[in-house]
Order: structure tokens, then sequence, then C-alpha cells
């Protein structure tokens, strides 16, 4: 939905990525990247051991059956992925005297925090690991260690399981990102508590994050905020420096918009920047077919001065990654200056300039590759408008999905056969 603000899921601060040692084989020694999941005991001290695949021989490889009783004693176990809930695997470990349980993902997908089947409490630790760790797990033959203080901080990251656009129209979606991880409140309960997260954690903390907005901006009746101007202060002082993944490279804009929520910054911001001819904060140019030529789009952006003072931007388009600007395929120009007076609106234009010749190959595809983010990545272009005054910047975030594209062109002839005529095309 246009008017929507679509929210993506970041990591909370306090969230921290475990790593899983292995001491054995010796081929293979090193840190791996193991997910927690959030529903199973908290690692409490170092666990240490060899890790045994399913009953050890050959069976119950994905953990869904019960395992004999005092079967996995002492052990850690790694399972396949999928076949019944996380949680249903992982307690049968539990239920047989396993002290910690591996999910192991048997496609090349990354790893994420699973959901919670219900039933009785989880009382063991329990990770979710890539297939290539736990293809050495199921060797049989590994040692691991699980440190609790062997962790790499997760705050200001993309949560795996957040959506990407853009969306199927093409305009940018989701628009900025929020932590999705909490404790709630359960249902029907009345008094007990579950762990939450997802997007649909990360959606709440925006639509609170937009009512502060709206209650630090008293007005006359009739003069409150547009959903619009909340939606465009949230996005426009969002941080905007955000990673793909814990330790990785940043977040492209068709994951995490404007960026990450900060509301101080929303209710301090003196003014606010919209597309004036679609509702969001942001600059979405859409997918394009482009050939050899240049092709260049305007666009106009509203700025509103809530102050009570002239306000004088510099305004400076920035790329989200070097490639682009070495490519060259994309220029993106505004005026050098933009100044808006005490309490009014003002209008300046962005113009988004695409030279056919000097776009990439189109990497995206129905294949084996059809989902491969990467792809997307390297043909999309993005980055940030930024109007600063010395005092209070904000942001525009911009995108633009071009497709490298033929000139064709058809031309009708007659061509004469037996004695009659029949239309042709030429191409």
């Amino acid at each position: 939905a246009e008017t929507a603000l679509s929210v993506a899921q970041t990591h909370v601060p306090s969230a921290t990525r475990s790593l899983m040692n292995v001491v054995q084989p010796t081929p293979n020694p090193g840190s791996y990247e193991a997910v927690f999941q959030p529903w199973s005991a908290p690692l409490s001290k170092i666990i240490e051991g060899p890790v045994q695949y399913g009953d050890g021989a050959g069976g119950n490889l994905d953990g869904c059956a019960r395992f004999p009783a005092e079967s996995l004693a002492g052990k850690l176990v790694v399972v396949d992925w999928g076949g019944c809930f996380y949680s249903d695997q992982v307690r049968n470990i539990q239920d047989a005297g396993g002290v910690l349980a591996v999910i192991g993902l048997v496609n090349p997908d990354d790893r994420f925090a699973g959901s919670f089947g219900g039933g009785a409490p989880i009382t063991i630790p329990s990770f979710m690991v890539s297939q290539a760790t736990a293809d050495i797990l199921r060797t049989g033959s590994a040692v691991v260690r699980f440190d609790p203080n062997n962790v790499i901080s997760r705050a200001g990251s993309m949560a795996s399981t957040s959506s990407r656009g853009p969306a199927l129209d093409s305009h940018l979606k989701p628009e900025i990102g929020a932590p999705g991880a909490s404790v709630s409140a359960e249902a029907g309960t009345g008094t007990g508590q579950r762990p939450f997260s997802g997007t649909s954690g990360a959606t709440p903390m925006v639509s609170g994050a937009a009512a502060l907005v709206l209650q630090a901006h008293p007005a006359l009746p009739g003069e409150r905020l547009s959903p619009l101007e909340v939606k465009a202060l949230l996005m426009n002082n969002a941080d905007t420096e955000v990673l793909n993944k814990a330790g990785g490279a940043l977040a492209p804009i068709s994951r995490i918009g404007g960026g990450e929520l900060r509301v101080d910054r929303a209710v301090a911001a003196p003014a606010a920047a919209w597309d004036e001819e679609h509702p969001t904060g942001a600059l979405s140019f859409g997918f394009l077919d482009v050939a050899d030529s240049e092709v260049s789009i305007t666009k106009q952006v509203r700025l509103r001065n809530y102050s009570e003072e002239d306000i004088t931007y510099q305004v400076t388009p920035s790329f989200r990654f070097n490639d682009d600007v070495d490519n060259g395929a994309v220029r993106i120009t505004a005026p050098d200056t933009v100044q808006v007076e005490a309490d009014q609106d003002t209008v300046f234009e962005v113009t988004l300039t695409i030279d056919g010749a000097k776009l990439r190959d189109n990497l995206m595809g129905s294949g084996a590759e059809g989902n491969n983010a990467d792809f997307l990545t390297i043909n999309e272009y993005d980055g940030y408008l930024i109007l600063d005054d010395n005092r209070h910047p904000i942001h525009l975030a911009w995108h633009v999905l071009p497709r490298k594209a033929a000139q064709v062109s058809a031309q009708r002839t007659n061509l004469d056969f037996k004695g009659g005529f029949s239309d042709t095309i030429e191409l």
C-alpha cells in the first residue's frame, strides 16, 4: 500500500550472534556463526564435546520422533531442519538427556530464529547453523565448544527474516526499519510473558514512535500533522548506518529504506521532506528498461519548515555503494542549496539520469540464482539525498532498478507472394 509506512526488522541493540568453535576435525577448525533460538534456555556456561547426528546410528535425523529415554544423556546433538516445529525437535533432544541442540539447515538459506511451537518450556540451549556448518557436524567426528562470551554484536544490522523490496509496483518498500524482538504479554494468561519477534514486532515499535511524534507536535484543531508528514519525519531522520548482517556490508536501500528508527531525531527535526507525487519520504524512480541512450526522470520534493526560523539546506546526493559511483551509469542531481522560510513550504527538483550504455548486464533471472539477493543489489542503484543545515540534517532515500535493454523498432512492409499480399513485420 503506497500510503502505508512499511517496516523492516533490525536487531535490538542488545542482540548478539553466537559463535560456535569447532575444535575438531582439524581440517575445519575455527569459529562459525550459530543463531540462538530465543525460546530455548540461555547459554550460561561453556558446553564442549563431540556432536552426535540424530540417534548416532543414521536414524531420527530430524529429531521429530522421540529418542529413547536417556539415550542422549550429556550429549550435544545436531538434527536436520524441517519435519516439525523447531521447538519440538529440541524438546525431543532435551527429554532424552541432551544438553545442547543444534538445528542444521538442509539448504543454502541464511540462518534464522525459528518460531516456538508451544508446549512445555525448553530448558536446554539451542542454535541454528548453516548447511555448510551443519555438514561439518554431520560427519560424527566434530568436537565443538559453545562459550557464552564468544559472540559478536548484532546491533544496527538487519534480521535475516526481514523482507526486501522493491514492491511489485516498483516503489521503494520497506521504508524504515526498527528493532523487532521484545518480550510481550501472552494473550489469555493474565500474567504470562513470551518472546515476540519479527516484522510483526518492529511495526508496533514504529506505531509507538508515530504517536510520540504526534504528541511532540501540538497543533490547533485541524492542523495536526498529516500521516504523510509523520511518515516523512520518521524516514528523514532514521539512522542510515545499518548493516546487511552483523559484521557485513551496508544494507541496500531496498532492505532498510530511510534507515533504522530514531524517534528522538524525528521529534527534534525542524523540517520534513517528501515526494510531491507519491506519499513517502523517499524517491522511488522505479523499474526501468533503458537502451543505450540516456533516460532522465525528474521528481519534485516538498520541503516543509515547522520552525520559527528560515532554514537553508546544503543538498548533497549520495550513493549507497562506491561501485555504483565507479560504474557511472546513474547520476542524480539537485540544487546545491534550498531555502525554506519559517512555517512555510517550498518545492525543488531532483533529476535522475541513466546512461544505458554503461549499465551492468542483467544478472537477475528465474533460474537457479533467481532468488540470489546479491544479484539484485548489483543491478539496483540507490543512496540518500542529504539536506544539511549544519544543525539537524535530514535525508531522503532514493532507489532505481534499471534493466539494460535493446533498442528494438518494428517496420511494416508488404510482401507479394503468388498474386496476393500479406502484412509482415521486419525487426
